[in-house]
Parts: C-alpha cells; sequence; structure tokens
C-alpha cells in the first residue's frame, strides 16, 4: 500500500474516532447515597390552602404551615446486600393555623410560650417532634424499614389512649407512612443507573397529602449537571386514595368525618450533589377530595407545598 494511501486511512480512522467520541453525551450517577460518619441538618416545610365546599353552599378555609428540623447521621456503609441504615433526630417544630374559628401559632424553641395541648391537630404534629429512630433504605433508595426501641416505645404508649378516634390520629403522626414523608427526603425517585441529560425514568412514590395516603408513579427526568450539582424534574400525573378513610379529622371544624375519593396531580423538583446527598427538594400538589361530615356532602381543594432542604453538614 503506498505510503499516502496509508496516512489518509489512519487519518479518517483517528478523526473518525474522536469525532464519535465528541458527540457522545457524558453519563452520571444520580443515585441516592449519604456519607458516613456525618451529620444532615435538614428542614422540612409542609404549607397547605384548604378551600372546602358544602352541599348547602357552606365554604370553609383555612392555611396551615408546619416546619420540622432534624437530623439525619449516617453510621455505617451500606451492607453486603446494598441496605443503608440511617438515624434520624426530630429536634424542633414550628407550627401555625388560621382559620375562621381557629388561629394557633407556636414554636418549640419559644419555652415561655404555652403549648396549646388541647387542640388535637396541633397534638398530631407535635408527636413526630422530638423522635428518634432508624430509616433502612433499599439498594433502590426507598425507605425499606422503619424502626427504634424508642419509636416502638411511643407506639405503645399512645396505643392505650381509651379514646378511639384521638388513638388513631395520634398514632398516625407516628406511623411508617408520616415519619417515611416527613423526613426521606429522599422520596424514592433516584434511579440506581448512570443517566444522560434528558434521561427519563418512572418511580412509585406516596404523598401524605394533607395527612391522606395518597399513591401513585412519578415521572423523573434528569435536568443535567451543574456546579457540582445533579438537577431533576418530576411530574406526578396521578396520586389516588386507595380507600376511603372513615375518620378522617377536620382540623380547622374540629369534627371527624368521611373521605370517600381523592385524587392529586403535581410537581417535583430536586437538586442532589454528586456523591448522593440529597440538598433540595420541593413539590406542588393539588388534591381534590370528596366525601361527607354529619352526612352533608363536601368538595375539598387542597393545595400544598412540601419541601425539603439541606441546612448544613458535619461531623466530629
Amino acid at each position: 500500500m503506498k505510503p499516502f494511501l496509508t496516512i489518509f486511512i489512519i487519518s479518517i480512522f483517528l478523526f473518525g474516532s474522536l469525532s464519535a467520541q465528541n458527540t457522545s453525551k457524558p453519563t452520571y450517577d444520580i443515585s441516592f447515597d449519604m456519607k458516613t460518619l456525618v451529620y444532615h441538618k435538614y428542614r422540612f416545610t409542609e404549607n397547605i390552602r384548604v378551600k372546602r365546599i358544602f352541599s348547602d353552599s357552606t365554604i370553609n378555609e383555612y392555611d396551615k404551615t408546619v416546619t420540622y428540623w432534624f437530623t439525619i447521621f449516617v453510621p455505617g456503609t451500606k451492607d453486603e446486600n446494598g441496605f443503608l441504615t440511617v438515624e434520624v433526630a426530630t429536634d424542633s417544630m414550628k407550627y401555625q393555623i388560621n382559620s375562621k374559628s381557629k388561629n394557633i401559632s407556636y414554636f418549640t424553641q419559644d419555652y415561655e410560650a404555652p403549648i396549646p395541648i388541647s387542640d388535637v391537630d396541633f397534638l398530631n404534629s407535635f408527636l413526630s417532634n422530638n423522635q428518634s429512630f432508624k430509616f433502612v433504605y433499599s439498594p433502590y433508595g426507598d425507605v425499606a424499614e422503619v424502626k427504634g426501641d424508642r419509636l416502638a416505645n411511643e407506639r405503645k404508649i399512645h396505643s392505650k389512649i381509651p379514646d378511639e378516634q384521638k388513638r388513631d390520629f395520634l398514632l398516625e403522626s407516628i406511623s411508617n407512612e408520616t415519619l417515611t414523608f416527613k423526613f426521606d427526603p429522599a422520596k424514592g425517585i433516584y434511579p440506581t443507573f448512570e443517566a444522560i441529560n434528558d434521561t427519563t425514568w418512572e418511580s412509585e412514590t406516596t404523598y401524605m397529602v394533607n395527612k391522606l395516603p395518597m399513591t401513585g408513579k412519578v415521572k423523573n427526568r434528569f435536568d443535567g449537571y451543574s456546579k457540582g450539582e445533579y438537577h431533576i424534574k418530576s411530574n406526578i400525573e396521578s396520586l389516588e386514595l386507595k380507600s376511603e378513610i372513615n375518620n378522617y379529622y377536620f382540623p380547622d371544624i374540629d369534627k371527624h368525618g368521611v373521605v370517600e375519593s381523592a385524587v392529586a396531580t403535581g410537581e417535583l423538583k430536586s437538586d442532589l450533589y454528586t456523591g448522593g446527598t440529597i440538598k433540595y427538594v420541593r413539590s406542588k400538589i393539588k388534591c381534590l377530595m370528596e366525601g361527607n361530615i354529619n352526612n352533608l356532602e363536601y368538595k375539598q381543594i387542597v393545595e400544598s407545598n412540601y419541601t425539603w432542604d439541606l441546612l448544613d453538614r458535619f461531623s466530629y
């Protein structure tokens, strides 16, 4: 073969390979993880706005905001099956509700303020605070188990409340579903595979929308990488209430009623550090509930904003 022809063929091979490499997109590991022996200080905020319309044209409205500060500590690495155990401690809470008949504002760090102990909705939120328990994350990044001796003891104590409605409502605040929703920033949306920009995938989620367990699929999209962070956008097309609730508490009117059905849609945005730690998650959910209170039918619209944000990381 002539030298010129040989050089020409080699040049085509080399430049062709470089061109193919340049057009391929970079891949990223956007799976959930947390640094071992590091304390992660988070804040969870729930903002809800409720409008309830009864069949007799009566309208009730209220706003409620509950904020928790909590710490997640990772004592060790994943086990041989890929499960990660973390220790969760909730340390302070701020509660506020505003309605025609009820206005309460309380912060646990205001030590001189009287505790509104007579309000059962406040107690429900308050009981989730000052807790200590463990999450066991599966290899897929979702909470597979909630456990802890202190938590088990709290449940045992409150299970002895003689008033059945109050007992069930307070136990709901320390149930696995509620604790996972409030204090698991990951929300099980992060894939275990590497992704490129605009990679999409589906995940299952359960949201406690104004204390309603709503379940459905989430469509996620990797929205790119910048400044040491991964960005994910998620679309919640439909969350549904799986079964009727016969003993649902309506905090603004201090009554129990029936939730016959509920559907919700929403969106979620999340920022993740390259090491796998959740920096920020925000979701917006709009829910339509239907049912009856004292045999009077209602339709209720709930607009909710939920935010989980990382405030600090430190180790000793």
